[in-house]
């Protein structure tokens, strides 16, 4: 198998050849990029795990393991952080078609 990623269980060269085959040449792939802004990891990180699966574990949680997740996310997030939040990249696969 090549490398690249995976489309539903295939390399990204064969899902490219189903997809050239479908469309024929009205076919372009590319990659978006967008600049992800956060608040600051204090404010966001409690809100953003309360709306997680995990909420009512994080919630029940004592303060002392919670202020522990809190500083371990912030240790591997400083990388991104700025002045007033954290702001971090994504890139994902855009694929534009046009049946003929």
């Amino acid at each position: 198998m090549g490398s690249g990623p995976r489309f539903r269980g295939m390399s990204w060269q064969g899902a490219r050849k189903a997809i050239d085959a479908f469309f024929a040449s009205a076919v372009e792939v590319g990659v978006g990029r967008i600049e992800v802004l956060l608040p600051s990891l204090d404010k966001f990180m409690p809100e953003h795990l309360a709306a997680t699966p995990i909420a009512a574990q994080f919630a029940a949680a004592d303060p002392a393991a919670r202020k522990k997740v809190g500083e371990h996310v912030k240790r591997r997030l400083q990388h991104y952080a700025e002045s007033d939040g954290v702001t971090y990249p994504e890139e994902t696969y855009v694929v534009t078609a046009r049946a003929q």
